[in-house]
């Protein structure tokens, strides 16, 4: 009789391996929409642009860059308390000069400027290739050089904190070639990406001084956009309180 129990369970687990997998790795979809249905408009523009900052917000976190930078540099120092904060020891060993690569801080800036990298690369590539749609030509111009000076502010960052790296432009799969630590300095891909990008992507920003933007008249107390007549737009960054009073015309 154990002999028949044994053979049955033999004969259903063999049944179970040989059917139960299939080598059709193709995802099946439920959602009516994914990235590749997607219609992307004029109003995706903007947050399109917009989404490569979000890889800036966790700069300031304790595992990111901003400690990364500060605590080696004695700017800062997080002892532990009774509470905890010593987190095995690592803000000591960024103190003391005695960390390596296996530190999470190396790997969490690391991941955090190639990923803003590729975002860019990516939004890049849909404005060029006419997937995502812009209002005008001089708002596509505008947001290709906006696009095209973050990833040369996110290069900057790797430059700075790793030296020379590989160089990504597009969104590829592929690994770019493996070079020599000589090779890659003598190259300098990273660098000379970061001046070109920099100085002729800079210069299609549309950015201005508060005092041109709002058209002060010299020698006059008085603006071309003031209280009585105010800026076309429905929204304005500052940092200078002064300015934004004579934005509000006080």
């Amino acid at each position: 009789m154990n002999t028949y129990i044994k053979c049955f369970l033999g004969a259903c687990c063999s049944a179970t391996l040989l059917f139960s997998c299939s080598n059709d790795m193709d995802e099946v979809v439920y959602s009516s929409i994914t990235e590749q249905s997607y219609n992307y408009s004029q109003a995706d523009f903007a947050p399109s642009v917009a989404s490569v900052y979000s890889y800036m917000r966790n700069f300031t976190s304790h595992w990111g860059y901003f400690t990364t930078q500060e605590v080696t540099a004695d700017a800062i120092v997080m002892p532990p308390n009774a509470s905890g904060w010593d987190d095995g020891g690592v803000y000591r060993r960024m103190h003391y000069q005695t960390w390596n690569s296996e530190q999470d801080h190396v790997t969490n800036i690391w991941s955090q400027f190639y990923k803003g990298v590729i975002l860019c690369n990516k939004v890049i590539e849909q404005i060029t290739e006419g997937i995502l749609p812009a209002a005008s030509d001089s708002e596509k111009q505008m947001g290709l050089a906006e696009l095209k000076a973050m990833r040369a502010y996110y290069y900057w960052l790797i430059c700075d904190n790793f030296g020379d790296a590989p160089l990504v432009t597009t969104t590829t799969m592929e690994l770019p070639v493996k070079n020599t630590r000589k090779e890659i300095f003598d190259k300098n891909e990273i660098f000379k990406s970061i001046k070109d990008e920099l100085l002729l992507k800079l210069r299609d920003i549309n950015s201005s001084t508060l005092h041109k933007l709002i058209g002060v008249i010299i020698n006059k107390n008085d603006a071309k956009y003031n209280k009585e007549h105010p800026l076309p737009y429905d929204y304005l960054i500052i940092d200078e309180l002064p300015a934004k009073k004579l934005v509000e015309g006080k």
